[in-house]
């Protein structure tokens, strides 16, 4: 048994604060929202986790499949099947021995043998997977305790399927997206590389023996292919090094912070990172509010999904300033960095009780938005690749034709 220190709102509207005896953090939520106080923050002492680790791992958690595309989505495959089943009316046993049977992925099957185990020997399934924190990230595990404690678990886990295949889904358009754009400067890259290397220094040799006076243009593309050739490697050193430096130099929190604001004022890409960043934070909080999280620590744990510390630290301003009681739209909106509309959008949630609501409709919204704007950098960024490479191949073509020019009027004469 664990003890928690909470602060809460009573029905008359004041603040109370005192201790609670629970096993667990979603235990003592439970037990204080039937006693008929609201919690905002609840917090562990000694012998029990400490809220601050669990936010840290939440944070921490942001998409740990990020870094492991194909776990991430084999996990969402199997949290929309076992949300299927169990919707079905299968016990959770059967329901992971159905999974188990018909699963050909090892990995998967190893994973949901010893969840079986698990729940087999009287464990839920929050406790089960929390042993295997490669494949289920601290947000995870806690909305399925969650909807263990309140009886919702398959809504929950279809809830956790929906976030997972819409950021797949999202993530594979902008790829999708990009691909054309990438193609096309790697391709590029690689003829004018070709260019310089193979074709232009010996076309240029023979006109320089052929050709005394040769055309600024030929000059310069003469100048650069030298400069080329020679300084390749010292030039690929300088911006592997400059590279390093860059990484090394955003480690401190102020060069972070400062970088991360920077991002958000550029032109075109700041907006979508803003629009990334608000669709990830909605998302969460939505989450973490319906399976019964306080706000505070709903607000501790979806802060670390935003990636960029300068919103980070407007959040963590939020945080304060709910605490103190002021609303959460009001606290967002303080900061001027979150579009004004989803500031609007948390007002009327919170005045109409319909909060988590209107946070996964103003996902949706910025969701929507991010696309647009995805698209609308790519369909800018194609004809840019495309002039700018054009206009190099066109500038080696001319800087070759021109003495051959040259040289024809000479001898025509």
């Amino acid at each position: 048994m664990n003890r928690y220190r909470y602060k809460a709102v009573a029905e008359d509207g004041k603040v109370r604060e005192g201790v609670i005896d629970a096993p667990e953090e979603a235990t003592a939520i439970q037990a204080l929202t039937k006693a008929g106080l609201q919690p905002f923050r609840i917090k562990a002492e000694a012998g029990a986790p400490a809220e601050a680790d669990l936010d840290k791992g939440l944070r921490n958690s942001i998409i740990r499949g990020a870094k492991q595309p194909g776990r991430r989505r084999r996990v969402w495959v199997v949290t929309r099947e076992l949300a299927a089943l169990l919707h079905a009316g299968l016990p959770l046993p059967n329901a992971l021995q159905a999974l188990i049977q018909e699963q050909q992925d090892p990995d998967i099957h190893h994973l949901l043998a010893d969840c079986l185990e698990q729940v087999s020997a009287g464990k839920g399934l929050a406790q089960a997977i929390a042993m295997h924190p490669d494949w289920f990230d601290p947000m995870y595990v806690r909305l399925v305790r969650a909807g263990e404690l309140v009886g919702a678990l398959d809504g929950v886990l279809l809830r956790l399927s929906q976030d997972m295949q819409r950021t797949e889904r999202l993530k594979g358009r902008i790829r999708s997206a990009l691909a054309y754009p990438l193609f096309l400067l790697l391709t590029g890259a690689g003829v004018v590389s070709f260019l310089m290397v193979r074709v232009v220094p010996t076309i240029l040799e023979i006109l320089d023996d052929l050709s005394q006076n040769k055309p600024l243009p030929t000059q310069i593309l003469l100048g650069a292919t030298k400069l080329f050739r020679a300084g390749f490697w010292p030039f690929l050193l300088l911006v592997v090094s400059a590279l390093i430096l860059f990484r090394l130099w955003l480690r401190r929190p102020v060069n972070r912070r400062a970088w991360d604001h920077f991002r958000l004022r550029l032109p075109l890409l700041g907006p979508m990172l803003i629009s990334a960043a608000t669709t990830r934070f909605a998302r969460t909080l939505s989450s973490l509010l319906q399976a019964g999280i306080p706000l505070l620590s709903g607000l501790a744990a979806a802060r670390g999904m935003v990636s960029n510390q300068y919103m980070e630290e407007a959040i963590t301003n939020a945080e304060r300033e709910v605490e103190r009681g002021r609303p959460l739209g009001d606290a967002l909106g303080q900061s001027q960095i979150f579009p004004p509309s989803f500031i609007y959008l948390v007002r009327a949630g919170e005045v109409g009780g319909e909060l988590p609501g209107l946070l996964d409709e103003a996902a949706d919204i910025f969701e929507e938005q991010l696309e647009r704007r995805s698209e609308r950098f790519v369909s800018l960024l194609e004809p840019v690749l495309i002039a700018v490479l054009g206009g190099l191949v066109l500038l080696i073509v001319m800087a070759i034709l021109l003495p051959i020019f040259e040289m024809n009027q000479a001898a025509s004469y």
